[in-house]
């Protein structure tokens, strides 16, 4: 009798382990890909203060490529997340062969969200990070410019773009740069079906970017997106009130929760039983 209730116990505290493995993988993934993501982020800040001359270099290609994108009257503008495709116009990759595969950093302090941005969007360039969408602006700023940058939303191992819908209009987001830091605040949030690229063309006299991804979530439909205009940067823009920091609590914390409540849930069963069996036995 006691070695078949050892098995039961042993097999319930095994079972109890794999469910807590599978509930703890996405957060001990997205912590690593965070760590991952934040050294390719402080590298590329080490390159940027290093290399004063090349990004100098740098940056008149980069105003280059913009102008070239601006004079076409309606950019080719490919969904991402529909062609999969590495495949660009030539200028497209001279210009990616000269400047390189990051061209900044995003930060979205309200989510929690800090990634490097690669110039492009193929399927290695967003399993690491955000990408600018060929046939936008490469994103420094200036009239006349916008930039469209695109991340997944509902990975397991890495949040990245999930939390978008989040964001309301007012609210702040950053662009690290060469030249510094570039503020914009979000003044227009849209869904759109893959194929519609009316809302991402360029504007004349404006310094937009907007930020992509799929909606809804699992589905993939649609495509959400979150458009921000270029303001004066300010160091206290970037705060984060205390209702958002509990929310980034929640959202990353809630796996670990979640088990912690299951283990607890299992002890006071187990304790319940040995009472119950105790009381029978008096």
């Amino acid at each position: 009798m006691r070695k078949k209730k050892a098995i039961v116990q042993w097999s319930m505290i095994f079972m109890m382990l794999i469910g807590a493995g599978a509930i703890l993988y996405p957060l001990g993934a997205n912590i690593y890909e965070r760590y991952t993501q934040q050294r390719v982020v402080s590298s590329f800040r080490k390159q940027v203060s290093e290399n004063g001359r090349q990004q100098i270099e740098r940056e008149k290609k980069i105003k280059k490529y913009n102008q070239d994108v601006a004079k076409r009257t309606r950019p080719e503008i490919s969904d991402p997340f529909v062609t999969h495709s590495d495949v660009h116009d030539g200028a497209y990759d001279l210009y990616e062969s000269l400047l390189g595969k990051i061209v900044g950093t995003i930060r979205i302090p309200k989510i929690d969200v800090e990634l490097p941005i690669y110039f492009g969007t193929n399927k290695h360039q967003l399993d690491k990070g955000a990408g600018v969408i060929p046939g936008t602006s490469l994103p420094v700023g200036g009239l006349g410019t916008h930039s469209v940058i695109t991340a997944h939303r509902g990975l397991q191992k890495a949040r990245m773009f999930t939390d978008l819908p989040e964001l309301k209009i007012g609210d702040n987001f950053f662009i690290d740069q060469s030249s510094g830091i570039l503020a914009y605040k979000i003044n227009q949030i849209v869904t759109i079906l893959p194929n519609d690229s009316r809302q991402i063309q360029i504007v004349p006299g404006k310094d937009y970017v907007t930020l992509l991804t799929c909606t809804p979530l699992g589905e993939n439909t649609h495509r959400l997106l979150v458009r921000g205009e270029r303001i004066p940067y300010q160091k206290k823009q970037e705060k984060v009130n205390t209702q958002d920091k509990r929310a980034q609590m929640g959202r990353q914390y809630r796996p670990l929760f979640i088990v912690l409540g299951i283990v607890v849930l299992f002890f006071l069963i187990n304790l319940i039983q040995k009472w119950w069996c105790k009381r029978n036995l008096a």
